[in-house]
């Protein structure tokens, strides 16, 4: 845990709080603001490129949307309860 403050305070030092927040808000503009994407865009001096114009980031795949089904029993709750028991059906 020590290890990643660091890495963090590190990060700081190293590109700078304004770097930081233009990197923070692209990042934003793509759903995403984890540690690793916002160090991979200062990493990579995507922080510097023009903003990404509304409408134009991609929706994610309808997959991706679409809650799972919930989950069902294929069994009836007494074909579990005659096993407690030591009988069969």
């Amino acid at each position: 845990m020590m290890s990643r403050k660091c890495s963090k305070v590190s990060t700081r030092q190293a590109y700078g709080a304004e770097r930081i927040e233009r990197a923070c808000a692209r990042a934003r503009q793509f759903g995403e603001g984890d540690y690793p994407t916002i160090k991979r865009i200062l990493r990579d001096g995507l922080e510097q490129e023009p903003a990404v114009p509304s409408g134009s980031v991609p929706a994610p795949e309808r997959a991706a949307i679409v809650a799972p089904r919930p989950l069902a029993f294929v069994r009836q709750a007494s074909d579990f309860v005659a096993s407690l028991w030591g009988g069969a059906r």
